[in-house]
Order: C-alpha cells, then structure tokens, then sequence
C-alpha cells in the first residue's frame, strides 16, 4: 500500500513540476513568436487544460502524502527524528504556500485572463491581458522553485 501512494504522490508531483517546467521554459517562448491573438488564444487553451491538472495534482499530493504519514507514523520509532520532523515541517509550510500561489494564479489571474481572450466583444485584449499574463509568470516561477526546493527535502526525508 505505501509503495502505491509513494508512485502516486511522486506521478502528481512530477506532472504538475514537469508540466510547469514545460510550458514556462519551452512553450511560452516558442508562443511569443506568435500574433498578440494567436498567443492569447493559446494561453487562454493551455490555462484551462493545464491550471486544472495542478490543481488536481496538488490535492493528489496532499492527500497521498497524508495517507503515507499515518501509514510511517504507524511504524514504532519512524518519524521521531527531530531532523525529519524539522523537514517535515519545512516540506508542510511551502506545500501550503504552493497551495494558495496555485489558487490564486488559477481563479485570480488565469480565469480573468482565459475569459478575456475568449470574449468576443473585448476591444484591445492583448493590452489588458498582458499584467494578468506577466503575473501568471511570476507566481509559476515562484511555484516552480518551491515545488523543486519540496522535491529536495522530500529526498533528504527519505535518503536521510
């Protein structure tokens, strides 16, 4: 059972990273060679394919890891390591940040902006759409460096 929900936590973790890796490195800049239109329609597309997924990912993670927790905490003397706990606790608090910074750029700054490019009457979108697309930025770039420092002491966790 644990190794199950290890494989599963790891697949989310690796698909909401490696997605994210993907499109802010490779698809975006291959995008801005594209019309202010075309570009905008994209993003529009890959935001309502992709944003869903992370979210998706992220309760998969939450959930798996809780689930492996009480399946290691169930094993006398595991987990009561002052330096796993300290890790643990580090992992907990910028899982938590990933959390809010993914709802925040999905309902806040990727719907607004999905809506835009998808609004037929909209006059000048690729002008209004372009703080909403700068922030998404950020904040993905933001989420990339937190997901790969979790990734890090999710491995010290385990390798010691």
């Amino acid at each position: 059972m644990r190794a199950l929900l290890m494989w599963l936590h790891i697949l989310a973790g690796v698909v909401a990273l490696g997605g994210g890796i993907f499109i802010n490195f490779i698809l975006a800049p291959a995008a801005a060679a594209l019309q202010p239109g075309e570009r905008l329609g994209l993003q529009a597309r890959v935001i309502r394919r992709f944003q869903p997924t992370v979210l998706i990912c992220l309760l998969a993670l939450i959930l798996t890891g809780v689930l492996f927790l009480a399946s290691v905490f169930s094993i006398p003397g595991y987990g009561a390591d002052v330096s796993y706990m300290r890790l643990l606790t580090g992992k907990l608090i910028l899982v938590a940040v990933v959390l809010v910074l993914s709802l925040y750029q999905y309902f806040r700054l990727g719907l607004p902006l999905a809506t835009l490019a998808e609004d037929p009457s909209a006059a000048d979108k690729a002008a209004k759409a372009q703080p909403l697309a700068r922030r998404m930025v950020l904040v993905a770039r933001v989420n990339i460096a937190l997901v790969a420092i979790i990734f890090y002491l999710a491995v010290r966790m385990t390798r010691g």
